[in-house]
């Protein structure tokens, strides 16, 4: 079994042949190696029943969840889609929530903010917008880290964006506030062959 995807929307199988090197030197250096495999998913949706020891199994957590945490609280009102995703390749509506509310939480109050744009893992839907609906923007146990670093870390890090982006077809790997910053997309490869624009604004 293997992950697969998020939200536990498929259960994964994978099915591997091993085999040893017939070179001594290869197999005591590597080991067994994939001869072939193959990988099935399976969608976990309305048709699949409850299994009732899973079900036993975590309802400790889900009382426990229900206990010291209220899902159903309203937060606020989103009149659009707020996406994850920037339409530019740059900073993204959502990216710039997450991004400002780390930049102006009281006591952090830094002079910039960065969150890396693949930690936020979905979009929050038009309508009324609940705990639940920000647990799912952001369901791991984050916490926030200030730090003081010099003029050459700074443009370290932001290097190190840049890098990063450009090996994702110049999609913005992060997500920034009280910062501007313009990312050289020339000469990196976009998916699907389409060309990459000269710049990304963040």
């Amino acid at each position: 079994l293997c992950h697969s995807g998020g939200f536990m929307k498929y259960l994964g199988r994978l099915d591997l042949v091993l085999r040893e090197p017939l070179d001594p030197a290869e197999r005591a250096r590597n080991g067994f190696e994939v001869a072939s495999h193959q990988y099935t998913p399976y969608p976990v949706d309305s048709t699949v029943p409850e299994d009732p020891a899973v079900a036993y199994l975590l309802e400790p957590y889900a009382i426990e969840m229900e206990q010291k945490i209220d899902l159903n609280r309203l937060i606020g009102y989103a009149p659009t889609t707020v996406r994850r995703f920037g339409s530019t390749g740059g900073d993204s509506p959502r990216g710039n929530l997450v991004a400002d509310s780390m930049w102006l939480r009281r006591g952090i109050e830094t002079d910039f903010a960065l969150s890396n744009t693949t930690g936020i893992r979905t979009d929050i839907n038009p309508g009324p917008v609940t705990t639940e609906a920000l647990f799912n923007v952001f369901p791991f146990d984050n916490t926030i880290t200030t730090m003081f670093l010099s003029g050459l870390e700074v443009q370290d890090l932001f290097d190190y964006v840049a890098r990063r982006t450009a090996s994702r077809g110049c999609a913005s790997q992060a997500q920034i506030a009280g910062a501007r910053v313009v990312l050289n997309c020339r000469g990196c490869d976009r998916t699907g062959g389409l060309p990459c624009a000269e710049s990304v604004i963040m």
